[in-house]
């Protein structure tokens, strides 16, 4: 998915909650003031609950990132 979206950002729904992995992690770990989801510095990886979608994504899209949401 992220290899043909590779200018955006791609939250990826996992039960609950959205995850975002490795260059796509840093940027919203810095905009979204999300908490790490691993110590292992080579799997970047963060996440949020179903109910901040559409809050976190206006803050992506208002820093300019577009957003893709894989259900």
């Amino acid at each position: 998915m992220k290899s043909v979206n590779y200018d955006s950002i791609v939250l990826f729904k996992l039960g609950k909650f959205y995850e975002i992995f490795y260059e796509d992690a840093i940027i919203c770990h810095r905009l979204l003031d999300l908490n790490w989801m691993q110590t292992n510095p080579q799997k970047l990886h963060v996440g949020f609950p179903e109910k901040n979608r559409e809050k976190f994504a206006k803050i992506l899209v208002d820093n300019h990132y577009r957003v893709i949401v894989v259900e």
